[in-house]
């Protein structure tokens, strides 16, 4: 019994040191704000989001004039396409709202057409339904261009409301806290669409999506890869308050189901040793995490209570770090609740993502 008390005071001891790693990444103070950009975002049904994203946009500590914005529209049918034709009249810096052909359909396909259709070499990549810090130009772009990197990945926060959408929050903050993690250690794993940027010439170097453009997710991570393969060590994640974007929590729990089945999905094709290696201990993680506390509770509750105990003092410590960065509140109901259900929530996702299936966008995959 012993042993599984030890499991879990090793998996404590690994979240103490994922804390330690995350407060050694130095805060990133490089800003500008007079560097040509090009902001592409694809849209497909976000007509209520629309107006928040320009208005965010418009709000940016940064010359206006030096912004371009491409919003590419997927085929929406929800008048989305009309609206943004409509708001890009109101606002004083560069938009184009450019429709995909009948032939093309996509993020990906998307994002493509918006890249060879922007006239600057520094691209910033966001979507549809998030706002951001007034100085998230400023802080993404800097480091971008005066470290002479090839892409960069920021920091993504969700807002919430209720308990679900805490839950939520607290979950996806410890994915982008791995992403930042293992990329500011030279190992590129994962990053969110919502905040990343890169050079234009890296891009079309990489091919952009060749390769995996009929996988209908991972722009982000694949494009990631690439870049970070053809560029050794011009690839970080951007840890800066500044370059904080948010982006709304699900509202229902199968709205959160297919979001994760789709993220989780794209695993499968990855080619990079260092991903199939992640995938593997994290099946296995979440299986200890699993039958460890069973097993001491059957033996006695007290072990039982005491391993657990011990295995939220490191998770609670590096949960609180990155959600105060983020600026994210929580209460400790919500952080035992994630502990309780996380690993049977992965173990569960994990499969269903292999041989399950999932609608995004009103189309189904």
């Amino acid at each position: 019994m012993i042993y599984w008390l030890l499991i879990l005071l090793s998996f404590s001891g690994l979240f103490l040191y994922l804390a330690m790693l995350w407060r050694a990444i130095p805060e990133s103070l490089i800003t500008t704000r007079d560097i040509p950009i090009s902001i592409v975002v694809p849209i497909r049904n976000e007509l209520v989001h629309l107006e928040k994203l320009l208005n965010s946009i418009a709000k940016q500590q940064y010359e206006l004039d030096k912004i371009e914005l491409i919003l590419v529209d997927d085929h929406s049918d929800d008048g989305s396409y009309e609206l943004a034709l409509d708001l890009a009249k109101k606002h004083s810096f560069s938009i184009q709202v450019v429709r995909q052909n009948a032939k093309s359909s996509g993020k990906k396909a998307a994002a493509t057409l918006g890249v060879s259709l922007a006239v600057n070499d520094f691209i910033l990549c966001t979507d549809s339904d998030c706002v951001f810090n007034q100085d998230w130009i400023a802080s993404m772009v800097g480091p971008l261009a005066k470290r002479d990197l090839m892409m960069v990945s920021g920091p993504v926060r969700m807002d919430e409301l209720d308990t679900f959408q805490q839950l939520q929050q607290l979950e996806f903050s410890g994915l982008i806290a791995f992403g930042g993690l293992t990329l500011s250690n030279n190992y590129a794993s994962m990053c969110n669409g919502a905040n990343m940027a890169y050079r234009k010439k890296a891009f079309e170097a990489v091919k952009g999506y060749q390769g995996n453009d009929h996988i209908p997710s991972g722009d982000d991570e694949f494009l990631l890869q690439k870049i970070s393969n053809a560029y050794p060590g011009r690839v970080a994640f951007i840890k800066a308050q500044g370059a904080i974007v948010s982006t709304r929590a699900k509202g229902t729990f199968g709205e959160l189901w297919n979001q994760r089945l789709r993220w989780a999905g794209k695993w499968r094709f990855h080619r990079s040793g260092f991903i199939n290696l992640l995938v593997l201990m994290s099946a296995v993680l979440f299986s200890l995490l699993l039958i460890a506390p069973v097993i001491l509770f059957i033996n006695s509750w007290k072990f039982g209570l005491a391993g657990m105990l011990l295995l939220f003092i490191g998770e609670f410590y590096f949960f609180w770090q990155i959600m105060r960065f983020l600026g994210n509140g929580s209460n400790w109901r919500v952080y035992v609740g994630l502990s309780l259900i996380y690993p049977i929530y992965a173990l569960i996702l994990g499969v269903a993502s292999t041989f399950g299936s999932y609608s995004w966008k009103g189309r189904n995959y």
